[in-house]
This record gives structure tokens, C-alpha cells and sequence, in this order.
């Protein structure tokens, strides 16, 4: 029977990348608990009722993702003369549009002070020009309640921005208000999620919760390796029953 023949450093190496990836494991799952917490925590605050939005006075101090996917209201006046077109693609619920589109993200200008960015909801892409949809247009002080949205971020899969069309496949609040010349605006952005009645356009629709949790995953892949490191460890170091050493 073949014993084993213990080398001083890579037992050494061995027990330091053991330790390693037990601990980037336990580190995920840990962070796996947590991002469960965070998500059971967004959908418990969507649920709240709407409230005032906070103050342009208070904006720079708010911590905006503390506020993503609360239900906040205001009143104030669209700039309809200004859109921000972001590329999507949806499927029909009960109305009869759907397939690909634009989000329409619309300057409001708020009766307390200050301009917030709102995602007024889905058009297709054949009613992207607003001279196509005035008699959907809404003109005077309006009334809106919607989810807060923040920014996102890109990865090399997302494709640049077209300007001069005006076609945007990001939430970009920065972007958009230096695109649309706005100096100040909230730093964040109201979902509005309901129409007032569903064949109207743009269609409201109320956004995903959708918060990546691949931590399980994550947690397996190095819990796998620190297996794998065992393996090769064992077999290294079983000696060869011909070796008189």
C-alpha cells in the first residue's frame, strides 16, 4: 500500500490556496445572504405607498440607492420638446403594442424647483418621431407617480450611442441631461407605471426588479476548485510504493 511523501513547500503553497478559496466561497455566500436581504427589502419598499418627492435642496445629499424602486409623486410640467429615445425590446402584455421600441425619458419640470428625468413608458419604433404622436402628447401641469431607477452601467456588449438619431441602449442620467442641456437635474429617474388607460401611448409599464444574485454559483465555483486542489494535492503526494526513499 502507497503512503504519501509530504514536501515541505507545496504543502506550503497547498494549505495557502486552500485557504484562499475556502475563503472566496464563504465569501460569497455570504454575499449570496445578502443580496437576498437586498432584494426581499427593494420589493418591500416598491410596495409602499407613493410619497413626496424629496426636495431639489436635498438632492446632492441623498444617497439615490437608498431610493431605487421607491414610489415617489410630483406635479409639474413636461418638456415635451426634449426626448431621450432608449432602445428596447418588448413583448405584448393586453395592449397591442410590443416588439422593438423606445423608452421615451422626458425632462419634468417640477412646480417645487428643480427637473427630474421620467421614463414616460414604450413607443414603437415606427411612432419614434413625436410629430407621429402628438394627440398622445400631455400638455399642462401633470400629475405623475412612478418607481425610482438609477443609472446602469455598460460592458463591452453595448452598443454606442447614436447622437444624431438620438438612439441610446443605456440609462445614462449624466448622458441625457448634458445631451438634452439640462445643468441640473435629480440624480435619478422616475418610472411612471401606469396609464391612465392601456392603449394609450407611451405605454406605462411597471419595471423589473432585476438585481444579479450569481453569488451561488460563484460560491460553488471556488468551493469546486479548493476540491479540485485537494485532488491533484493527494495524488502529488502519494508515494510511488517502488520508491525505496
Amino acid at each position: 500500500m502507497s503512503g504519501f511523501r509530504l514536501q515541505l513547500l507545496p504543502s506550503v503553497f497547498f494549505a495557502i490556496a486552500l485557504a484562499i478559496l475556502l475563503a472566496l466561497g464563504t465569501w460569497q455566500i455570504d454575499r449570496m445572504s445578502w443580496k437576498n436581504k437586498l432584494i426581499e427589502t427593494i420589493k418591500s419598499q416598491a410596495k409602499l405607498p407613493p410619497q413626496a418627492l424629496p426636495p431639489k435642496s436635498t438632492w446632492k445629499q441623498l444617497d439615490p440607492a437608498k431610493l431605487e424602486y421607491r414610489t415617489f409623486e410630483a406635479r409639474g410640467t413636461f418638456d415635451l420638446g426634449n426626448e431621450i429615445h432608449l432602445f428596447t425590446h418588448t413583448s405584448p402584455s393586453k395592449t397591442k403594442f410590443g416588439g422593438a421600441g423606445y423608452l421615451l425619458i422626458v425632462p419634468f419640470r417640477l412646480n417645487a424647483g428643480g427637473t427630474v428625468l421620467v421614463n414616460r413608458g414604450f413607443v414603437p419604433e415606427n411612432l419614434k418621431d413625436r410629430e407621429t404622436r402628438l394627440p398622445f402628447q400631455l400638455t399642462g401641469e401633470q400629475k405623475i407617480t412612478g418607481l425610482v431607477q438609477l443609472s446602469q452601467g455598460v460592458n463591452y456588449f453595448t452598443p454606442k450611442t447614436n447622437f444624431k438619431k438620438n438612439i441610446w441602449y443605456t440609462r445614462d442620467i449624466n448622458a441625457f441631461a448634458k445631451y438634452l442641456n439640462l445643468p441640473e437635474v435629480a440624480p435619478f429617474i422616475i418610472t411612471i407605471t401606469k396609464n391612465a388607460n392601456d392603449q394609450a401611448l407611451p405605454l406605462a409599464r411597471e419595471p423589473k426588479i432585476t438585481l444579479a444574485n450569481n453569488h451561488l454559483g460563484y460560491a460553488l465555483t471556488w468551493y469546486g476548485l479548493a476540491l479540485a486542489l485537494c485532488v491533484v494535492f493527494v495524488v502529488f503526494s502519494r508515494k510511488d510504493p517502488n520508491d525505496g526513499n
